[in-house]
């Protein structure tokens, strides 16, 4: 695995003369979306190009026994095959641009023929015949390094022993995928984490950028890193602990920080490097199954939401239940998605809110959709500890709720009603006129969702089993009072004892007694056992674990 001390360098160049310094092109070269006439210029880069992806074990030519006359070769292809694989992978629709491809690959030294011609001694184009080919012996492996002797830099010259012990490295995709496996998985959560540090240089892939889409570059100035396309995901090369939470489990806020291609890069001179969004919270000692559920639930609900637009004017009036990322790496541990631009409700500035936006009817409908859709999403699912710090606002415009931790009716000890809405809330709501349609919407969403309640049921219970949840219980929940209702006949009645409990939600005695807990007691809690000794905290982490 590299280390601080390494700096990875991109050198494709043109293979004459050797003091060409390599252009902007090949730096932002891609091996994914290289071309035909890229690879005829350099055999540097026809050189990787064949081992990457060329002779990919999976992806790439498929080598067979193969028998020309009398002979037979093993591992090997005919130059026909390998003209045709050329075409599809390069995306050209000329033969003779395969064909002059494959010719540079023999000449090269890539490839070498192993079949005797037969009859005419003219020998036509590559790729028109019915040679065999073989990869060539000489050819480099698909992972290869150069590495200075760290102690003495034997073998280097005066100018790198100065700047310190170095490495240059090609990494085969298959590489950075067993790097990423083993660091997402393991390493990231080998040891609490510390604010402030991080985990050296590497090459692994982000886990949540979209493949073979724009990389989202927290820095835009760096252009070319930002107009470049991450095929198969955008590599990383440092992960940064930003934050570290005062929670049990001490999860914490990463950055993923990637560096431009062919960047020198030294522990001391790392100017180059920039974030790739989105940025992460690694939690250990969670079941993050069950938030990948309940996120899940939530696109399930909202589906539901748009194809029943016309029960609310519309799809683009339906509600919706803010979803966000989460990836699962082990039983009880993994990734959140960081969303941008969050305040928790717990001392948002309603004022100034209704101030900003109560002119605004695109904010308002916003906000208006995204809380009912949230409020009754949350609901049917019986997620619990709905404090004011597990619910946010997004930008102004997007409520929604996070950590879901406690599903199905399951509560702390201070548990909170089934609808968390602070007095400033409903306030402001009221201020800008949106809280009636914000009551009425809430009983709209849930009638829409209970009209398809056996479909809901099934998919849901689907989700949450997976989560480690009994199929019976999450089945039971479902139709009971408490969420979908099922058995209530009078579906104006049913929406009423939704309505009823959003309106009552902010003078609950319940709501009250849990925000001064969280607001008061639980950081006492935790401050008490970050100064307990070990044995105590490893019997309250024990008492607080869940199932």
């Amino acid at each position: 695995v590299p280390t601080d001390d390494m700096h990875f360098a991109s050198d494709y160049k043109q293979d004459a003369p050797d003091n060409v310094e390599p252009t902007e092109k090949y730096k932002q070269m891609s091996i994914a979306s290289v071309r035909a006439e890229d690879l005829l210029q350099s055999d540097k880069l026809l050189r990787e190009y064949a081992h990457r992806r060329f002779f990919h074990p999976r992806s790439g030519i498929a080598l067979k026994a193969k028998r020309r006359g009398l002979n037979s070769y093993s591992n090997a292809f005919s130059e026909y095959n390998a003209v045709l694989y050329l075409m599809q992978d390069l995306k050209v629709s000329e033969k003779a641009i395969a064909s002059a491809v494959g010719t540079r690959m023999a000449e090269a030294g890539i490839i070498k023929r192993v079949s005797k011609s037969f009859g005419s001694s003219t020998k036509s184009a590559f790729g028109f015949g019915r040679e065999v080919y073989v990869r060539s012996a000489s050819a480099p492996p698909t992972v290869s390094f150069r590495a200075l002797d760290i102690k003495d830099g034997d073998g280097a010259t005066d100018e790198e022993k100065q700047s310190g012990p170095a490495i240059d490295i090609m990494f085969g995709m298959d590489v950075v995928d067993m790097q990423s496996l083993a660091f997402w998985k393991t390493n990231l959560f080998a040891k609490t984490l510390e604010e402030g540090s991080n985990f050296g240089t590497f090459a692994v892939v982000h886990p949540m950028a979209i493949a073979d889409t724009e990389a989202e570059i927290e820095n835009p100035s760096n252009k070319e890193l930002a107009s470049s396309r991450s095929h198969g995901g955008c590599v990383i090369h440092r992960v940064d602990v930003k934050k570290v939470f005062s929670s049990m489990a001490k999860p914490g806020i990463i950055s993923l920080l990637s560096y431009p291609t062919g960047a020198v890069l030294l522990p001391e001179d790392q100017a180059e490097v920039v974030e790739v969004a989105p940025r992460m919270i690694a939690k250990a000692g969670d079941n993050l199954m069950q938030d990948l559920s309940v996120s899940i639930a939530f696109r399930i609900m909202n589906n539901v939401w748009q194809s029943d637009g016309d029960r609310f004017g519309g799809s683009d009036q339906a509600p919706f239940s803010f979803a966000y990322d989460v990836l699962p790496t082990g039983p009880r541990a993994g990734l959140l998605e960081v969303v941008s631009g969050l305040s928790p409700l717990n001392d948002y500035d309603w004022a100034a809110w209704t101030s900003k936006y109560a002119d605004n009817k695109d904010a308002l409908d916003s906000m208006v959709r995204s809380a009912a859709g949230c409020s009754v999403a949350q609901y049917i699912l019986g997620c619990g500890d709905r404090h004011f710090d597990n619910i946010q606002i997004k930008d102004g415009e997007v409520l929604l709720h996070i950590d879901f931790g406690m599903i199905l009716g399951e509560n702390p000890a201070f548990k909170t009603p089934r609808f968390s809405i602070s007095g400033a809330q409903e306030k402001a709501f009221k201020e800008t006129n949106i809280w009636e349609p914000f009551v009425e919407l809430c009983g709209q969403a849930f009638l829409s969702l209970r009209s398809r309640s056996a479909e809901l049921m099934r998919l849901v219970a689907l989700v949450l089993h997976h989560a480690g949840r009994p199929r019976t219980k999450i089945l039971k929940y479902l139709a009971s009072k408490q969420s979908l209702n099922v058995d209530e006949v009078d579906e104006e009645k049913a929406a009423k004892f939704v309505c009823d409990q959003v309106r009552s939600s902010s003078t609950n005695w319940e709501l009250i007694l849990r925000k001064f807990t969280h607001d008061r007691v639980d950081p006492l809690f935790f401050k008490a056992v970050e100064a307990a000794p070990a044995g105590l905290v490893a019997a309250v982490e024990k008492l607080y674990d869940k199932p």
